[in-house]
C-alpha cells in the first residue's frame, strides 16, 4: 500500500467531507496519527498532523458530541443549507474547495455563531458576476457579511475575518487570540506562515496557471506542490518546536493558528 493511501485510511474523516457518520471515537489522536515516513511523504510532520487531529477532537466533544458537529465544521454545502438570504445577521460566501473558507467555517463555529452560508461556484463563473464583485473586487472567497445594529460589516481575507470575529464576539465561544501580547504576536506569526507562505504558492489559480498557462506537465506541477509543501510544513515543525506549543499550536485552547493548520494539513491529505 502506497504511503498516500495509507494515511488516507488512517485519517478518516479528516478534511473533506465522508459520507460515513462519525463518532467521536473515530476523531482521536489515537486513530488518527500516521507514521513518520507516511507524513513525510506528504510534506509534512508529525506534530502539525497532531495538532490538526486535536483540534478537530475538541471541536467533536465540545459542541453536540457526534457527527452533527463535526461535519459542520469541515464541510461546506454539504452540511450548511445554501441560502440566498440573511437570516442570522452572519453570511459567509464559500466553496468547498478553498482552505481559507475552511479557516473562517471553523472560526464561526469556535465562536459558537450561527450563520447562513453562500456558495460560490467557480465551474459557473458566480465570482466573476457583476454582483458578486460588487461586493468583493478581488472575486475570490471567503466574503463575510455581517449585519450589525448599527451597520453592514463586509469583509474579505480570512485572517482579518477571523480577527474581526475575535474582536467582535470576544466573550463567545473559544478565545482564536491569547489574552498576552507575546502571545497573540505567535498565533499571528503562525498563522500567517501558513495563509501567507504556504497555501498561496499551492492555491488552484497558482497551480492551473503553471497546468494551462505555462504547459507544464503533470509531474513538474506535481513537484512544484511536493517542494512548497515540504518546505512549509518543516519550517512550520520547527517553530511548533517550542514550549509554548501544547495541545493545540499554541497552549491548550485552540486559535486562529489551528483554524490556519487543519485547512491546510486535510489539503495535502485530499
Amino acid at each position: 500500500m502506497n504511503s498516500r493511501l495509507a494515511v488516507r485510511q488512517r485519517t478518516r474523516g479528516i478534511g473533506r467531507p465522508h459520507p460515513v457518520a462519525l463518532e467521536p471515537s473515530t476523531i482521536s489522536l489515537s486513530n488518527s496519527y500516521t507514521t513518520d515516513s507516511d507524513l513525510r511523504a506528504l510534506g509534512f510532520g508529525a506534530h502539525a498532523h497532531a495538532l490538526s487531529t486535536a483540534l478537530m477532537s475538541r471541536l467533536c466533544t465540545t459542541q453536540r458530541g457526534c457527527s452533527d458537529c463535526f461535519s459542520r465544521v469541515v464541510t461546506d454545502k454539504e452540511a450548511v443549507p445554501y441560502t440566498d438570504q440573511m437570516t442570522s445577521g452572519i453570511l459567509l460566501y464559500s466553496r468547498s474547495t478553498s482552505s481559507a473558507s475552511y479557516r473562517v467555517r471553523i472560526a464561526l463555529n469556535l465562536k459558537k455563531q450561527h450563520y447562513d452560508l453562500k456558495v460560490i461556484n467557480t465551474e459557473q463563473q458566480h465570482h466573476k458576476s457583476g454582483e458578486y464583485l460588487s461586493l468583493n473586487p478581488q472575486g475570490l472567497v471567503p466574503l463575510l457579511v455581517h449585519q450589525s445594529s448599527d451597520q453592514e460589516v463586509k469583509l474579505n481575507q480570512s485572517v482579518a475575518i477571523m480577527e474581526y470575529l475575535e474582536e467582535t464576539f470576544p466573550q463567545q465561544g473559544a478565545a482564536l487570540l491569547p489574552k498576552d501580547h507575546v502571545g497573540r504576536a505567535r498565533v499571528r506569526s503562525l498563522a500567517l506562515h501558513i495563509a501567507c507562505e504556504m497555501q498561496p504558492l499551492n492555491n488552484s489559480g497558482v497551480v492551473n496557471f503553471i497546468r494551462s498557462d505555462m504547459k507544464r506537465d503533470t509531474s513538474t506541477v506535481k513537484g512544484w506542490q511536493l517542494h512548497w509543501a515540504e518546505k512549509g510544513f518543516t519550517g512550520l515543525e520547527n517553530q511548533l518546536k517550542s514550549d509554548s506549543t501544547g495541545r493545540f499550536c499554541h497552549g491548550d485552547s485552540p486559535t486562529l493558528a489551528d483554524c490556519c493548520l487543519v485547512p491546510q494539513v486535510s489539503r495535502e491529505l485530499a
